[in-house]
């Protein structure tokens, strides 16, 4: 979520293996299942588990929490997915042989998930209910009702679009037109689509949300411009200004719904022509280039960033694609836990977070497995 126009501020050569990309990747691969753990104990969001007990919004701090994920994480997973992809393609001999292994690496995913995924949470719901085992008549009926794809693989689906665009049509690569009018760009076309696009409506069948498809295709554009190393140009002008603009649209937003909450509710960001819609859109673009390039900056400078983190890296891509079932069956097995909201997200975090990548590391054990992740 930054250019590169200057030297890279890392030193590095060609076969060096620049690790704070993949640490950061990795933390963001952690964040993301946070998220989902904190959206049914009083967050917000969409999920596949809902609890009884606590209900969507009522916590202000998750809710505060999720909505400063959703600004940033999944466009920083663009701009680091340009990066590697760039010079990915940089090393392949043939752009026949970097797609196959980009339809191998995200297209299979995409495809067993969206068939097997939903419908094995769903069994694992009623099963941790009590409420017994059917998994092959859901498996027909969600087969039946499938129109796009589903769950994190909506993820994969788009880089793959994105990855094939680079690839085969790199005369459609966005022009370097500069920082400020990129976030001009981004904020005015992501404001424009969300217009007949409410944020709760997605794109089928990449199951993509139209109003922040531009922060995403931006970010990817740029991580294919920078540096090897993803070096950023948040100069401390560039942070106070994206600061400041961060600060005064949410004050704006705060603002709105206190003094006028007969005019403008929390729906009316959903997607309206109106104040809070567009303050919204100014706060969630602006704080997501700031702390997406701040986080890069900070991974980029510190020593425990840059530093080889094992091999816990290698396992990020197989423990996101499975987190969606581990997190939700550690969340329907809390159900009968009488504990706050944010007791509840601590832990089924964590318990979401380690028994992803266990389950990440025992697939990647299985030959053919491991040739796709």
């Amino acid at each position: 979520m930054g250019q590169t126009n200057s030297k890279p501020s890392l030193p590095h050569t060609p076969t060096a293996r620049l690790y704070h990309l993949d640490n950061l990747r990795t933390f963001l691969t952690a964040l993301v299942i946070f998220h989902h753990t904190a959206i049914p104990f009083g967050g917000l969001g969409s999920w596949a588990y809902t609890s009884p007990h606590h209900v969507q919004g009522s916590s202000l701090t998750l809710t505060a929490f999720n909505a400063l994920n959703q600004s940033f994480f999944m466009g920083s997973f663009f701009y680091l997915s340009g990066i590697m992809s760039a010079q990915s393609l940089k090393r392949k001999e043939s752009v026949r042989g970097f797609l196959k292994q980009k339809w191998l690496k995200l297209g299979v995913p995409v495809v067993v998930y969206t068939l097997l995924g939903p419908p094995t949470q769903a069994t694992l719901i009623r099963f941790c209910r009590g409420e017994g085992l059917d998994f092959l008549k859901t498996m027909v009926v969600h087969v039946k009702g499938l129109r796009s794809v589903r769950g994190p693989v909506w993820y994969s689906s788009l880089l793959l679009l994105f990855d094939t665009a680079y690839s085969l049509l790199p005369s459609l690569s966005l022009p370097n037109i500069g920082f400020w009018p990129t976030i001009a760009l981004d904020t005015g076309s992501s404001f424009l689509l969300q217009v007949p696009n409410p944020i709760t409506k997605v794109f089928k069948p990449l199951s993509v949300r139209p109003g922040y498809f531009p922060q995403y295709a931006i970010s990817y554009n740029l991580g294919t411009r920078s540096g090897a190393d993803g070096s950023s140009l948040l100069t401390p002008e560039r942070r106070n200004a994206l600061l400041a603009a961060s600060v005064l649209s949410g004050s704006c937003i705060l603002g709105l719904l206190r003094s006028s909450p007969e005019r403008y509710s929390l729906s009316s960001l959903n997607g309206n022509f109106n104040l809070l819609a567009f303050s919204y859109v100014i706060w969630n673009e602006t704080t997501g280039f700031l702390l997406g390039t701040s986080l890069l900056d900070l991974f980029g400078r510190r020593e425990w960033g840059r530093r080889h983190w094992g091999n816990v890296g290698r396992y990020s891509y197989g423990a996101f694609l499975v987190h969606p079932v581990i997190c939700v069956g550690f969340q329907v097995a809390a159900e009968g836990w009488k504990a706050g909201g944010l007791v509840k997200t601590f832990f089924c975090g964590i318990l979401g977070v380690t028994g992803s990548w266990a389950v990440a590391w025992g697939m990647l054990k299985v030959p053919w497995v491991g040739k796709v992740l």
